[in-house]
């Protein structure tokens, strides 16, 4: 799958988009945790101190937004073609 970052995330990585695969049952979880793996500056960004996903940055599967899945972080990736992460927007 593509796995695509914005904006300040892009910075941490290191570049926009990055091909990764996972195991055929891999779920969201499992992405953000690996996405900590490779870079470890993520993860203040994609967990809570309490070990739980967090809101600061928003996980979109194929343009859904992981959030609003009924299965959330348990979500099975095996039909994703594409991840986007994306860091919360501030403005006004």
């Amino acid at each position: 799958m593509r796995v695509s970052f914005f904006a300040s995330l892009r910075e941490i990585v290191g570049a926009r988009d990055f091909e990764l695969s996972l195991p055929a049952d891999a779920t969201v979880r499992d992405l953000a945790e690996e996405l900590v793996r490779r870079w470890p500056e993520l993860r203040e960004q994609l967990f809570t101190d309490e070990g739980a996903l967090s809101r600061r940055a928003a996980i979109y599967l194929d343009g859904r937004n992981v959030r609003w899945l009924p299965d959330a972080d348990a979500t099975r990736l095996s039909s994703v073609e594409r991840v986007a992460v994306i860091p919360p927007a501030a403005g006004g």
